[in-house]
């Protein structure tokens, strides 16, 4: 029965440890894919490599933001160029 409740707990560790916050980033994956950049902070239970994940995440969501902005405020530029002579 001890097994059984040991195991019981391990499991409950490994799902709030890496299974949850690895959902969370998915999540966070599909909110910037459709244009939204909130990125969660890493949860302070999650795993080394899971908080570091998050924060290499939180690099690449910001430098695509920032590209992102960059292209519309040329593309801007560039179309008003064309409308004013």
């Amino acid at each position: 029965m001890s097994i059984f409740l040991t195991l019981l707990m391990l499991a409950g560790l490994l799902s709030r440890g890496i299974a949850r916050p690895i959902r969370e980033l998915t999540r966070a994956t599909e909110r910037v894919a459709s244009g939204d950049v909130i990125i969660p902070e890493a949860p302070v239970t999650a795993a080394i490599e899971i908080r570091e994940l998050y924060a290499h995440f939180a690099t690449m969501a910001d430098r695509i933001d920032t590209r992102a902005r960059y292209l519309r405020d040329f593309a801007a530029a560039l179309s008003h160029e064309f409308k004013t002579p």
